[in-house]
């Protein structure tokens, strides 16, 4: 999250790597979504793991600080539900819902694996803070260029 966003004063704030690419008075939507899908995975319960993320951006988020709230809505043996809210000026502007699901034992029969290995980011990358994420598309090599890896390939 640090890459994306920093605390100050108990509230949140973009980094260069959250502003939109459109416009930089407003935040990306996926920068949003993923810091929201982050708040949310902090209420998944040992043994939980996440089945459904919804998060509904009904409003544009200012490239300013902003409040983060999320709470846990309902806390069962098999099913966990928290919610997410990113308020600003006292207006909320964007929410996210996640279920988490207990695992089970796998049923009888073959699952299904793949046979090569998937790749793996440079090594360099791995240092906090260092660099920007990374990004890869199809065959295409590993790059920090979020732009170019806008295309219809599978993305790692």
């Amino acid at each position: 999250m640090l890459s994306f966003f920093v605390e100050r004063d108990g509230r949140l704030v973009a980094q260069k790597l959250a502003v939109s690419p459109w416009t930089p008075t407003k935040l990306s939507g996926t920068a949003v979504a993923g810091m929201l899908a982050r708040e949310l995975e902090t209420h998944c319960p040992e043994g939980f793991i996440p089945a459904r993320l919804t998060v509904d951006l009904y409003q544009p988020v200012d490239n300013a600080a902003f409040d983060l709230r999320s709470t846990v809505v309902r806390r069962g043996s098999r099913i966990t539900v928290a919610d997410a809210a990113l308020s600003q000026d006292g207006q909320q502007r964007v929410r996210a819902t996640a279920v988490f699901l207990t695992t089970g034992t796998e049923p009888p029969g073959q699952l299904w694996s793949r046979d090569e290995p998937l790749p793996v980011p440079p090594q360099e990358s791995a240092v906090p803070g260092g660099t920007p994420p990374l990004f890869k598309s199809g065959d295409r090599d590993w790059s920090e260029d979020f732009a170019a890896n806008q295309n219809a390939d599978r993305k790692i």
